[in-house]
């Protein structure tokens, strides 16, 4: 296995010793989370027969939490490699090797050991996914139509979801299509991860109608004593799993309210006071649950556990969004105040000015992982821009913003997406750089522009002549489809 790593995927013939003796390590911490998979096996199959003890338990989460760090190690290892402009690489080295026009790269990751996969969209419509300089078109003895929520289990197996002929979305496993669970045939996939051991988990919507949680090959048709479907709980609308296996999410009940549960428990109140909807739920560092909740008409509140957040500096919530936790789980957004602004915050701070300037609407808000915030807001002026940390950003090669209307924080801290200026142009950009003319033409429009993982924007550009193209810039290299 190690010999595949002597050809790079730039094509260079040779790897320096140093990122050898990298990928090497990558493959020795692969090893590890499989010894510990088999481990985790053996008890889970203890306590499905005899039932667990403490002791049992406290392995497993053990186990699971070990994995979490050694997989965190093999992302960093291999971080480095997928540097900017390695999306359009992968479309040039596909498209001369199978003869087929590449219109969007759609998702790129990295294996255990450190090869690329993900998924492109052809010329044809079709959405396939590949790994390094390999296209897949069958999954067992399935053609591949489209894809979705790819990713891979410690051992490198790809994971997602597959269409099939009858227009059914259902998850696969390496070469494996999952039909059914339990017996019951699956119809739909709405969510599909893997759980540290590479345990299968999601949502799946039945013949029957109903949308379940699954784990493995069971299905979850109960939280606690409520049957999902039944007279109190409409539906499961999101999931999440606890490194411990336990299922997480939110339900929508009949009386309207949307709100979480944790394993067996509906979690109806909040620091004693009653909840009415919840988002943003996502798990703190340590695991805690955390997120925003409703209470009443026009009142929110920010959670961590059971405590809630109805003040941030000193000022009633209104509403709240692109709520999440830092690393050190300092909580982050942005929240609608009394006034019917909506700002950003940073723990019991709120930022009602960047660059000296008042804000009266903060959009997208993202953060690095040292907690500098990033994203767009509305000026005053109406001018809508984007800002990092405590900088606006007016201009671009000296031209003037007058509107952002996407925006991208890449993982290098850079921002990218489109402005348009103010003499009307509208133009791509990637940090300092405006992309203005592509094959010598005037972009006039833009449509579906992302970024990728790699930094690399992509999406459609309506150019001076009326021509819609596809495009893949890297802030250096241009390419169109």
């Amino acid at each position: 296995m190690v010999e595949q790593f002597f050809e790079q995927f730039s094509g260079e013939t040779r790897k320096s010793f140093s990122e050898q003796i990298k990928e090497e390590r990558a493959l020795t911490l692969a090893e590890e989370i499989n010894k510990i998979k088999e481990e985790i096996a053996e008890i889970r199959k203890k306590t499905k027969e005899e039932g667990g003890t403490i002791e049992d338990y406290e392995k497993l989460k053990k186990g699971y939490e070990e994995i979490r760090k050694l997989t965190e190690e093999i992302e960093k290892i291999f971080k480095e490699k997928m540097i900017r402009g390695i999306a359009i690489d992968i479309v040039e080295r596909l498209e001369q090797k199978y003869n087929k026009r590449i219109i969007y790269v759609l998702e790129i990751h990295t294996l255990p050991d450190g090869r690329l996969f993900g998924k492109v969209k052809l010329s044809d419509g079709r959405i396939l996914p590949f790994i390094d300089d390999r296209l897949i078109e069958k999954i067992g003895e399935e053609e591949i139509k489209y894809v979705d929520k790819i990713h891979s289990l410690p051992d490198g197996t790809l994971v997602g979801i597959v269409e099939l002929s009858d227009r059914s979305m259902v998850p696969f496993i390496g070469d494996r299509i999952l039909k059914e669970i339990e017996g019951k045939e699956i119809k739909y996939v709405h969510d599909i991860h893997s759980l540290p051991d590479g345990t299968l988990v999601g949502r799946v919507k039945l013949s029957d109608g109903r949308i379940l949680p699954f784990i493995d090959d069971r299905l979850i048709e109960k939280i606690g004593e409520e049957k999902i479907g039944g007279e109190k709980i409409k539906g499961v609308t999101d999931i999440h799993f606890q490194l411990n296996g336990t299922l997480v999410g939110r339900v929508e009940l009949f009386d309207y309210r949307c709100i979480p549960f944790i394993g067996d428990r509906l979690i109806e109140k909040i620091g004693g006071k009653k909840i009415r909807y919840v988002i943003d739920i996502h798990f703190q560092p340590n695991g805690t649950l955390a997120g925003a909740a409703e209470l009443d008409e026009d009142r929110w509140a920010l959670f961590i556990g059971d405590k809630l957040i109805e003040r941030i500096g000193g000022e009633e919530i209104k509403g709240a969004a692109y709520i999440h936790s830092l690393p050190d789980g300092t909580l982050v957004g942005r929240v609608k105040l009394a006034d019917n602004r909506w700002v950003p915050f940073v723990d019991d701070r709120l930022i009602k000015e960047i660059g000296g300037k008042k804000i009266k609407y903060a959009d997208e808000v993202y953060s690095l992982p040292d907690g500098t915030l990033a994203g767009r807001v509305e000026l005053f002026d109406g001018k809508v821009v984007p800002f990092i940390g405590e900088k606006l950003v007016e201009k671009i090669e000296g031209k003037e913003i007058v509107y952002v209307s996407d925006i991208y924080l890449l993982s290098d801290g850079t921002l990218a997406g489109v402005v348009k200026l103010s003499d009307g142009k509208v133009a791509p950009f990637i940090g300092e750089k405006l992309l203005e003319k592509i094959e010598g033409e005037e972009v006039k429009d833009t449509d579906n522009i992302h970024a990728l993982p790699d930094g690399t924007l992509a999406g459609e550009v309506k150019l001076r002549n009326g021509r819609w193209i596809n495009f893949f810039w890297d802030g250096e290299r241009v390419i169109t489809r």
